[in-house]
């Protein structure tokens, strides 16, 4: 079937004067979102004017579809209600040279994962407004081109005015507005639980682990911190001091996401899936002997290795359910990448999916990533849930598109804050096994937080 959505190539720009048309645009729109690559990556893309979206129901198994300010209830899986549309959308021919040809931007919250699993001892505490699963459809989209710098349009609407509002916005080439200060404002900072609990919960895990009902278990602090600063310069601001290769930035009515992850969870390009773990971390040094002799001791250091072999070989499990087993391989092993306060050891792997995965089928096989659950994957997931004290709520769920075509990219939703209902809350966790040192891995996920936190302390005000 011939793609509906209109495609214009319109300009060549910088991606920073990309991003700089979105940030005047932004002021003026409710519900939009930005996908950009912040390192190394090729695209990034912008959604705005919803046709409608669909989300899910906070408590229990429907969801919600919003059309027009109309909400309607529909009693099915939030990942079926999209599969439903892409079926009456059909088999859709994807444009030349882009990855996404139309379709949903969203995530898929962590507390998805009990649409696939009952816990025996499920954790009530629900302090979060954000939906588990939320995706787009949006009637206007952007797509910058890193390589080329074009710029293209793609448009999923019949209304000619809007067709050439769209258009005219673009045209002109518009400086980037930095919202970065220098300042050392003192931020109000709440974890949501004692330096003494963190170790609790790291010797319940070795517990586990010498019980031998588990080999490792990330567990996670979040530091919630009053919001005063506008998240859209909260996001503009991360950008600037950590780009990442999955920046996103969603705004809603209720609420707004601001993330900057380094971690791929699902790309899929036709029968082709990727996936790339992360497990192990230091932090950057202050100078370049420091920093050399930390790279050393995250390459050799037992724990880590052993640790990020383990998640490596998780994948390779989860991605066995929807893959043909004999194509699923490591295509890269335990790469060292920089981010702005901290380093990470870094695995590609790939598979070739089973025929007729559906996108429910290939979420429930995979879902969520290992790296930010543990292994085995199923009691890992119990013990988070018995140990946190609230539930995770999108943190280590999975943001990105998917496409009327059936490709999709999302990322693992870490480095992330939520700024709902008066604050932000950004969390971040370690990966425990019997060698962890407690204290260490309390001040280890802390400084996983540190980008989003320093964004939060150098972000202007814009009154």
């Amino acid at each position: 079937m011939k793609n509906r959505m209109r495609k214009n190539r319109v300009t060549q720009r910088s991606l920073d004067s990309f991003i700089a048309t979105y940030q005047r645009l932004a002021r003026n729109e409710e519900h939009h979102m930005v996908l950009e690559s912040g390192q190394a990556g090729r695209y990034s893309m912008i959604g705005m004017k919803p046709i409608e979206w669909i989300e899910s129901e906070k408590e229990g198994d429907g969801t919600w579809v919003v059309r027009k300010r109309e909400r309607t209830y529909v009693d099915e899986d939030p990942l079926r209600v999209i599969q439903n549309v892409q079926k009456q959308y059909g088999t859709v021919e994807p444009f030349d040279g882009l990855p996404f040809s139309g379709g949903w931007m969203g995530w898929i919250g962590y507390d998805h994962v009990r649409s696939y699993v009952s816990f025996d001892e499920p954790n009530e505490t629900i302090d979060s407004i954000v939906p588990d699963v939320l995706f787009y459809r949006f009637q206007l989209f952007a797509i910058h081109d890193a390589q080329t710098n074009d710029v293209t349009l793609l448009t999923e609407t019949e209304n000619e005015e809007l067709i050439h509002w769209w258009m005219e916005q673009w045209k002109e080439v518009e400086t980037y507005q930095s919202t970065y200060v220098e300042s050392d404002r003192h931020l109000l900072i709440r974890p949501n639980m004692s330096e003494s609990y963190f170790v609790h919960m790291v010797e319940e895990v070795q517990r586990a682990i010498a019980e031998q009902r588990v080999l490792q278990v990330n567990v996670s602090v979040r530091q919630d911190i009053p919001m005063d600063r506008d998240p859209l310069d909260v996001y503009l601001t991360l950008r600037e001091l950590n780009p990442s290769p999955y920046m996103a930035y969603v705004s809603h009515e209720t609420f707004h996401i601001v993330s900057g992850s380094p971690e791929l969870f699902l790309r899929k390009r036709g029968n082709r899936l990727e996936t790339r773990p992360i497990g192990g971390t230091r932090k950057r040094g202050a100078n370049p002997r420091e920093e050399k002799e930390l790279e050393r001791s995250l390459t050799t250091t037992t724990k880590d290795i052993e640790e990020h072999e383990m998640l490596v070989q998780l994948e390779c499990k989860d991605f066995k359910n929807v893959c043909e087993e004999k194509s699923v391989r490591v295509t890269a092993s335990r790469v060292v990448e920089k981010y702005s306060h901290v380093m990470h050891l870094v695995s590609h792997v790939e598979g070739t999916l089973l025929d007729d995965t559906d996108l429910r089928t290939l979420i429930k096989g995979t879902f969520p990533g290992g790296s930010i659950t543990g292994d085995p994957k199923r009691p890992t997931l119990e013990m988070i849930e018995q140990l946190e004290p609230t539930r995770r709520s999108l943190y280590t769920g999975a943001i990105g598109w998917i496409g009327w075509n059936g490709d999709l990219e999302l990322n693992i939703a870490i480095r992330t804050a939520i700024a709902e209902q008066g604050e932000y809350r950004v969390q971040a966790g370690a990966g425990l096994t019997s060698d962890s040192v407690p204290i260490d891995e309390y001040y280890e996920s802390l400084t996983k937080a540190k980008a989003l936190i320093e964004a939060l302390r150098h972000t202007g005000r814009n009154d």
